[in-house]
């Protein structure tokens, strides 16, 4: 304040205001002298109090004047300066990380940018999804919650001098997220125990694919699935695509029908080739309808309880296989031996004497003889126990001949023991005696 002659105080409503703001200005001379007249410059206003309007800085001058005091015409002056600040629009925008369609549950980061925006030195925020309040007084906003078509702004409030408004809103952020991913299995069904069954599901929405399968049974990342449950078996899979988010779940059930319990007997257990006809007995239980027997030589029957004669010795697989209402099989596997006969004639005595007439001893028959050389030895001992002849040919019959033909046996009775392995790799053996006439 600047005074001129006697004091007077000017007082100001306001020094700094923003631009078009009115600001009252009041003068007080400090003589006791009435009346006083005001006058403010520029402008000519008169009074002691006036209301000025600028529109840049401006400094005030009020003189005032009175008559009839001590001094006649007395007067003096004051200024005040006006600071005027320029107003300032505040504005913001905002940016979203990740940009574009987000997942289910995804962290998204929206940030404001109040570069240039006149937000002052320290702007406030107030974030807002779809109009309602959201977050906290902070230049970020962090969620995890949003849907497709949720709307994202933020109202700033600047701090910064003269704001007009003193508020912005930022541009809106239209948000897409991928729908959550479907699954659906192919639905149940229905099988006998052990049968193979491929069990699949489809995945759908997401993003699109690829999808990604877990099934409970260990089955991989596959859409379909090869199970052979023996019991009834509920099967789990689970799909997610490259989201991750929160696995869609499906089931299927695999329905096991109980099989039939095959069992059969056959008689007799001995069975020889001189009797080959074997009697077979179902004793299957489970509602058992067709029957199918193979009994290993190449011949089958559909019969309850077949009887089969078999034409040759030798062991043979038989196999039962039923069926129960439900079209569930079942089999069952035994084993039976047809034993072969060996007929052949060992004579009493024998007279190796060259005559050409029962000069041999040894196993005597065509088609034993063929039969033995599977496994065959013949041994020969003399009254002491001691072995004087022994040959694993059938051709090659006891000459009476000892001590591997170096000597000539005496007329006498000898031990003979044959032993030979059968068609069935049975070994057998037959003892006896014969006499040597000289």
């Amino acid at each position: 304040m600047t005074v001129t002659g006697r004091i007077i105080e000017v007082v100001s409503q306001n020094d700094s205001v923003c631009s078009g703001s009115k600001v009252n200005l009041t003068a007080t001379a400090t003589w006791n002298v009435a009346p006083v007249t005001y006058t403010w410059y520029p402008g000519g206003l008169v009074g002691q109090t006036v209301t000025v309007n600028p529109t840049s800085t401006t400094v005030y001058t009020v003189t005032a004047n009175t008559c009839g005091g001590i001094d006649a015409n007395d007067s003096a002056q004051a200024t005040s300066t006006v600071k005027v600040f320029p107003n300032n629009t505040p504005s913001v925008t905002i940016t979203v990380n990740p940009p574009g369609t987000i997942c289910q549950g995804s962290n998204v980061t929206f940030t404001a940018d109040t570069t240039n925006g006149n937000g002052g030195t320290n702007p406030s925020f107030q974030w807002q999804v779809n109009g309602a309040n959201a977050g906290t007084n902070n230049q970020t906003f962090t969620t995890n919650t949003l849907k497709t078509g949720d709307v994202i702004t933020v109202i700033m409030t600047s701090n910064a001098p003269c704001p007009l408004p003193a508020t912005a809103t930022s541009n809106p952020i239209a948000m897409t997220v991928y729908p959550a991913v479907t699954v659906t299995t192919m639905g149940d069904t229905t099988i006998c125990a052990g049968q193979p069954v491929m069990v699949c599901a489809t995945a759908a929405n997401g993003t699109g694919g690829p999808y990604f399968y877990a099934w409970n049974n260990g089955g991989g990342n596959s859409n379909c699935a090869n199970v052979s449950p023996l019991v009834t078996t509920v099967y789990l899979v689970s799909a997610t695509d490259s989201c991750q988010s929160n696995p869609a779940l499906d089931s299927v059930t695999v329905t096991v029908l109980r099989p039939p319990n095959p069992i059969f007997i056959f008689s007799p257990s001995d069975i020889s080739i001189l009797t080959p006809a074997v009697s077979f007995t179902d004793q299957s239980s489970g509602d058992v309808t067709p029957w199918f027997w193979d009994f290993g030589d190449s011949t089958t029957s559909n019969l309850h309880n077949p009887t089969h004669t078999y034409k040759t010795p030798g062991t043979y697989t038989v196999k039962l296989v039923v069926t129960n209402v439900d079209g569930c099989m079942d089999s069952i596997t035994n084993t039976l031996v047809i034993h072969d006969e060996y007929f052949f004639y060992l004579p009493n005595s024998f007279t190796p004497n060259g005559d050409g007439i029962n000069d041999f001893f040894g196993p005597q028959g065509t088609d034993a003889l063929q039969a033995l050389p599977l496994v065959y030895t013949m041994t020969i001992y003399n009254r002491w126990g001691e072995r004087i002849f022994e040959t694993d040919n059938t051709s090659l019959p006891w000459g009476g001949q000892a001590n591997s033909g170096s000597k000539v046996a005496e007329a006498g009775v000898y031990v003979y023991l044959i032993r030979f392995q059968d068609s069935n790799y049975s070994d057998k053996q037959i003892v006896g005696s014969v006499t040597l006439i000289r």
